[in-house]
């Protein structure tokens, strides 16, 4: 989203104090059953067709289809059982399962707002739902939801800016998918063939001919990088605070494991294996303990090189095909060594294809940063928006 955009909508608001201890003024406390018809399906999930015409809602969040309809409107479709009641909006003709409800806004009441408001809270539901084993939802639980309603004009103004947030925030996500793509389609392109020779400077070497792999410490029980979680979190293949663990070093024993700038850290066992990042500059002292592999290049190889060919499809493919049948020890060293990756014979060419991949790890980042902001500045307008605490002009 252009940062106008973002300044039209804070433009839209204004900060206001409730005049009522729970109800702001000019609003109304009001039941969800006296605003809307509420109504449940008719349909199993056996009657769903794969290619059906019209969307079936149920609880799950995999929209089946369905030859019929039951309903053309505009309405908030509520699942009737599960553990978390998330609602959906819909404009249109569809079929409803008989354990999920239509929620039918009369004429006074914007769907979207509804929708909007319903959603914010949608942990009422859970808390008065009934049963031990599969929580469920009652039409007179529904019924009974307290709703705090402005006029249908300020409910329009809600609803147009939230709608516009989800918007740049599904676009951006967008953005961030076409990205990656181009990213994943690069890696390929260049690492493309792996055809060894075996000496530096040849176009293929196995790891251990470029780079020497190293074990982390049993003693350091702290949790660091051994809990990789996402590949795309990397800018420019730096790894980001919150997976390395900074440390003074006190011991000797730690020394095996320290972390260096520009060391190459690979997961080599359990959810996270082969997941990878790589030391920054800034890094001054930190330890990994024997989940991960520390991966220290010699002067030939261009570190981050390494790094992204093992983020390739690739170099993935080679470091779990060592888990074929069922392994779950992990990676050993031999094995890490083993692994082949094509190497240009002139460093600079290494260079080349890290400055372009860094280039758009940059590009994804600036964009994953946009994401967050706009997600944040979603929930804290959503919940001020429907509360009172911030309206809207009219």
């Amino acid at each position: 989203m252009q940062g106008s955009s973002l300044k039209n909508i804070l433009k839209s608001v204004m900060t206001t104090k409730k005049t009522q201890v729970n109800i702001p003024k000019g609003w109304q406390q009001v039941k969800l059953g006296d605003i809307s018809d509420i109504t449940n399906g008719k349909t199993n999930s056996q009657d769903a067709i794969v290619d059906g015409e019209y969307p079936l809602f149920d609880r799950s969040v995999a929209i089946k289809r369905s030859n019929k309809y039951l309903f053309d409107a505009t309405a908030v479709i509520l699942p009737g059982e599960g553990a978390e009641f998330v609602p959906r909006y819909y404009k249109g003709k569809f079929d409803l399962h008989q354990r999920a409800y239509a929620i039918l806004p009369n004429e006074d009441i914007d769907p979207l707002f509804l929708f909007q408001y319903l959603n914010a809270n949608r942990a009422i539901f859970a808390k008065n739902a009934v049963g031990s084993t599969v929580k469920s939802l009652r039409l007179p639980i529904i019924k009974a939801v307290d709703v705090s309603l402005p006029s249908l004009v300020e409910q329009k103004k809600i609803s147009e800016i939230l709608i516009k947030l989800d918007e740049n925030i599904q676009k951006t996500g967008e953005i961030i998918t076409a990205i990656e793509k181009l990213k994943c389609g690069l890696m390929q392109r260049f690492f493309e063939s792996t055809k060894y020779n075996g000496k530096i400077g040849d176009y293929s070497i196995h790891i251990g001919s470029g780079a020497t792999p190293r074990g982390g410490s049993k003693i350091y029980k702290k949790e660091g990088i051994s809990f990789i979680r996402s590949q795309n979190v990397y800018f420019s293949g730096l790894i980001t605070d919150n997976l390395v663990f900074i440390d003074q070093i006190t011991h000797k024993q730690m020394n095996r494991s320290r972390v260096y700038p520009n060391d190459i850290l690979l997961n080599i066992t359990g959810a996270s294996l082969g997941r990878t990042c790589i030391a920054p500059e800034c890094l001054k002292e930190a330890n990994v303990n024997q989940h991960v592999c520390i991966i220290r290049t010699n002067e030939k190889l261009n570190p981050q090189y390494l790094f992204y060919f093992l983020q390739s499809e690739k170099g993935q493919e080679q470091i779990f095909k060592f888990q074929a049948g069922g392994n779950r020890e992990g990676l050993n060293f031999q094995q890490i060594r083993s692994i082949i990756f094509p190497l240009p014979k002139s460093k600079d060419e290494q260079t080349k294809v890290v400055r372009i991949l860094s280039l758009i790890d940059e590009k994804i980042l600036i964009n994953q940063k946009l994401k967050e902001k706009l997600t944040l500045l979603k929930k804290g307008l959503t919940r001020d928006l429907l509360s009172g605490k911030v309206r809207v002009k009219i």
